[in-house]
């Protein structure tokens, strides 16, 4: 049986979550804003959830309708039997997103779609289901768009970035699948393979660090997660889960026996250091992942480096305001200096909102990708620090 589906991620990594969902076996996917629609077998959900490094969750397609009113989308919930999807005595919430002249508020959109699945498990079961707004056993999405109303069930439970080790943040951590977005795209996934090192010379939580590790070591995002939304769901294997789960362990069991890259990071603040090692630690990692208190201006290749060329790659910290920016010119002018001085045939990427804050890294970049990190709109940078793209000398002084 397929199933159709709707998986949501970060806006700009829409043609990376197209070949990640198409590689772990689904089809008919077809890229829209913020998402891909496309069609799954069990066992493919399955695994986009335990594997999807990029997704933010994962909507199972229940029905939709043309609504004129609010009356139109009370009877188009209240009229789908809600019995077949949740299991007896699971607590509901529902999410809604859009907007129309007759719903202008999502709460009510909200509200008045939780009373038709109220109606109609009343009435059909005879029973009442809780709702449980923070931390429910079942989830659904509503969606109006245009006059029509879609509605969706949230497999995948609280967002698939959530990972589960990031028990600590810096001052502005990058999501997960972000974060890995980014490695993607500066080609970290071919410098693991050949055992190349990766450093990250403002490394804050670890984020970039960590999910770096998970793909060098064919770790499964979702592998240390046991809250996700198909386990209350009617349609749920535990069989077929249990199968996917023990062949994730497998791989990462079998990476991990082999050579891996070194991975390091530096920070200039101390407790930062001990919120990425806490980190580190959750995600099973401790001792294999470098942190070291170090500030950018005194930064330098590691020993294990010296005879090797691998990846920096960097979130820089980045103004909302203009004069904000102003301020941190000198951190992105250090960046530049610490590529030119001491990474030499490297690649790098920088990820930033201000291209004025870009340019004063003062090396060319030969590509950059616009993403949006939340609401606010970046793009990544690469570097190829080759003999040719070197700091004059009048951008050392």
């Amino acid at each position: 049986m397929k199933y159709s589906l709707f998986v949501t991620c970060p806006k700009g990594i829409e043609g990376l979550l197209f070949e990640e969902l198409t590689q772990l076996g689904a089809g008919l996917c077809k890229e829209t804003v913020g998402g891909v629609f496309c069609e799954a077998s069990l066992e493919n959900i399955y695994q986009l959830c335990m594997w999807s490094r990029l997704a933010n969750r994962v909507y199972l397609s229940l029905f939709k309708g043309t609504v004129k009113n609010t009356q139109d989308c009370y009877r188009l919930c209240s009229q789908y039997d809600w019995s077949k999807l949740f299991k007896l005595n699971s607590t509901f919430s529902v999410n809604f997103s859009g907007h129309s002249d007759f719903i202008r508020n999502t709460v009510f959109g909200a509200q008045l779609i939780k009373d038709g699945i109220a109606d109609n498990l009343r009435r059909t079961l005879k029973r009442r289901y809780d709702v449980d707004t923070k931390n429910p056993d079942c989830r659904v999405h509503a969606r109006l768009h245009h006059s029509i109303l879609s509605v969706y069930y949230d497999l995948s439970g609280h967002s698939l970035h959530q990972r589960g080790y990031r028990k600590y943040g810096g001052e502005a951590p990058i999501k997960e699948n972000l974060a890995c977005a980014l490695l993607i795209r500066a080609g970290w996934r071919a410098l693991c393979k050949n055992k190349l090192p990766l450093i990250d010379p403002l490394c804050g939580s670890g984020t970039f660090l960590i999910e770096a590790l998970m793909m060098a070591t064919d770790k499964a995002p979702g592998l240390d997660r046991f809250d996700y939304g198909f386990i209350n769901w009617q349609g749920h294997d535990s069989d077929l889960w249990k199968k996917v789960q023990k062949e994730a362990l497998f791989r990462h069991e079998h990476a991990m026996e082999e050579s891996l890259p070194f991975i390091f990071g530096f920070d200039k603040d101390q407790e930062v250091i001990k919120s990425a090692e806490k980190n580190i630690h959750a995600a099973g990692f401790s001792g294999m992942i470098q942190i070291r208190h170090q500030l950018l201006r005194e930064f330098s290749l590691p020993s294990e480096c010296k005879e090797k060329i691998g990846l920096i790659i960097a979130n820089p910290p980045y103004g909302e305001r203009l004069e904000e920016s102003a301020d941190l010119i000198p951190i992105y002018q250090q960046l530049g200096l610490a590529l030119n001085q001491h990474a030499l045939n490297w690649k790098a990427a920088i990820f930033t909102s201000d291209p004025q804050l870009a340019k004063a890294i003062g090396l060319r970049s030969h590509k950059n990708y616009s993403l949006l990190n939340g609401t606010i709109p970046c793009k990544l940078y690469l570097f190829d620090l080759n003999k040719e793209n070197r700091l004059s000398l009048a951008e050392k002084g």
